[in-house]
């Protein structure tokens, strides 16, 4: 009789992805059957266990890490691309006449192995052979007990509670390695870093779990978070077998990128960065599926057209991205100018209007304004030889002061009227 945990497994690897998100149930049953064995309790009335500190980020605590369990996508995406990883060495034409197992590291386990033990009872220790290695006792204390309630001690080649980056990977040994010590933007713990020291215990052969995590940047309407009309600005850094490589050589270029702002409407002032995760092949999470994909989002962002964003993700310990921008001062965007400012044309309130309209589409502007100065803008339209309303839309449309002032050049070549506001 199957354990009640390999049934639960077995639903994640049996359902079609679209099906999923539909499964908290089977999570919440998960997560208490994991707390039972192990015994832990993943909300204490006080949060005693704290956060170990390494020279490359944070290693988050058991419970920290148990908690990890309950997000829905997060543990049924990495499990099941694990899990294909594993089968598809396993079902090669290329190991038929090989009788050894594959030698898989797991780095980072926190107290339930999340991402491989509860897969061992469908495996057998003639094809697998797993080393455990993670910083605090006390998960692998907890994870212990899971691995002897699924009788899968066989499949277990060593434990070692460790730093992680100093331990001393063997070169070349290990068919996959698996680790995910991230958060979004991959801040603050060390999943690049161990990467980055782990990525020579592979074999030619071999793959990183999760092969690449991706930090990109992309520009929102004011406000939004539709990401299918998002402007995409391109890639901060990608970590993937490739730049581990490189960077464990001292070769830290992959960390720069610099990105030409293009051209792009006015209300486009949300500069958002999202990460996605390639976990294995087509096992992926994307923009918002888990805590792992959550964007950060910058508000009020007016970045020049044609300049450069540049960002260098630093390596520390507290690893983050440092980005720099260039904003544009072409609207003041929290006063429109004085009425009597006639420095559009020599016609007074002109600018006002064109930066009243730019507080229009990004939501900001105050709405006495719109009543209270309706007189003194159809002034200004006659002024600049604009048809009101017929000439609003194309008004609205216009995100740049200079295409604005080319445009009501070609509506009004003359433009002498510049005492018709007062």
């Amino acid at each position: 009789m199957p354990h009640p945990l390999t049934c639960i497994i077995c639903q994640y690897l049996d359902s079609p992805v679209e099906t999923l998100a539909s499964h908290k149930p089977l999570i919440d049953e998960m997560c208490a059957i994991l707390c039972h064995i192990t015994g832990i309790d993943l909300n204490p009335t006080v949060m005693s266990e704290r956060n170990t500190a390494t020279a490359k980020g944070n290693a988050v605590s058991p419970v920290v890490a148990g908690r990890c369990a309950w997000e829905i996508l997060r543990s049924q995406v990495f499990i099941r691309g694990v899990y294909a990883a594993i089968r598809e060495r396993l079902d090669s034409p290329d190991r038929a006449a090989d009788s050894t197992p594959l030698n898989i590291l797991y780095a980072g386990t926190g107290p339930f192995g999340l991402l491989i033990v509860p897969l061992l009872p469908l495996l057998s220790a003639k094809e697998v052979q797993i080393t455990l290695l993670d910083i605090h006792d006390r998960s692998l204390m907890l994870l212990n007990k899971l691995i002897d309630e699924l009788d899968v001690r066989d499949r277990i080649a060593a434990i070692h509670c460790t730093d992680i980056l100093k331990w001393p990977a063997p070169v070349a040994h290990y068919d996959l390695v698996v680790s995910e010590t991230m958060t979004a933007m991959l801040k603050a713990e060390p999943q690049v870093a161990i990467f980055a020291h782990l990525v020579s215990a592979l074999k030619p052969s071999g793959s990183l779990i999760p092969e690449q995590i991706q930090v990109n940047a992309s520009l929102l309407a004011a406000g939004t978070s539709d990401e299918q009309s998002a402007i995409p600005l391109g890639r901060l850094f990608s970590l993937d077998r490739q730049t581990a490589l490189a960077i464990a050589s001292g070769d830290e270029r992959c960390f720069s990128a610099q990105l030409v702002i293009p051209e792009h409407p006015a209300h486009y002032t949300d500069l958002q960065f999202t990460t996605e995760i390639v976990v294995y092949g087509d096992h992926r999470l994307t923009r918002g599926q888990c805590s792992l994909t959550m964007p950060f989002t910058r508000h009020k962002v007016r970045l020049e057209i044609g300049s450069t964003l540049e960002s260098r993700y630093v390596l520390n310990d507290r690893p983050d991205f440092e980005i720099r921008y260039e904003v544009t001062n072409a609207v003041n965007y929290d006063t429109p100018a004085d009425s009597s400012d006639s420095s559009m044309f020599g016609i007074p309130h002109a600018k006002r209007l064109w930066q009243k309209v730019q507080l229009l589409k990004l939501n900001r502007l105050d709405p006495n304004l719109v009543q209270s100065e309706q007189d003194l803008d159809l002034q200004c339209y006659r002024a600049l030889g604009l048809q009101y309303p017929d000439d609003l839309a194309e008004l609205f449309s216009k995100d740049s002061l200079s295409e604005f002032e080319s445009w009501v050049m070609t509506r009004n070549q003359s433009l002498t009227n510049h005492s018709a506001v007062s």
